[in-house]
């Protein structure tokens, strides 16, 4: 059976487990609230969803779609349901759902000197498995530097900032 999704919103079930995935997922400097996170998702092509195995949640995914692509900005699978194949399952439903178009991902590089070198390259490795590559483009918010992957072949930096303004309307080259 394929997983459920329902869309997140302020005081729902959805919007709690949302942030208290963000909160213990993603390093502090990392996180958005979940204020920012639902104001991002009001727009068309933004979606703030949920996925469910029957009636437990099991993770969550911010997302832009494009005409060309869908930039998955979080992605965060809760911790008694990681290594299940969860996060696979929550790719293809969203490639599945947006008609096939490639997804692109940004993820902390593995360059830098950094408290959670395991957790990065299993990161890289687990999108690697999932058919993105490495795009050799990175990208920095002026808090933290990103390296982007995408399942497009070939890559074009233009969709990918075309879906990340969506989020961030300001240069982040």
């Amino acid at each position: 059976m394929g997983l459920i999704m329902k869309e997140a919103f302020a005081n729902t079930p959805e919007a709690e487990f949302v942030q208290g995935l963000m909160e213990s997922a993603f390093p502090k400097e990392e996180q958005m609230t979940l204020e920012e996170m639902l104001n991002r998702a009001v727009s068309d092509g933004r979606e703030l969803i949920v996925y469910y195995d029957e009636q437990e949640p099991v993770g969550f995914t911010l997302s832009a779609r494009t005409e060309s692509t869908v930039y998955v900005l979080y992605l965060a699978v809760s911790p008694a349901a990681r290594s299940k194949g969860y996060g696979g399952q929550i790719l293809s439903t969203i490639k599945e759902r947006n008609g096939g178009l490639p997804l692109v991902v940004d993820i902390e590089p593995l360059d830098e000197e950094c408290q959670n070198m395991e957790q990065r390259l299993r990161r890289k490795a687990f999108y690697e498995r999932e058919g993105f590559k490495d795009t050799q483009l990175f990208v920095d918010d002026g808090i933290c530097r990103y390296q982007v992957f995408s399942q497009a072949d070939p890559f074009s930096e233009e969709d990918f900032f075309e879906a990340h303004a969506m989020f961030f309307p300001e240069d982040l080259s």
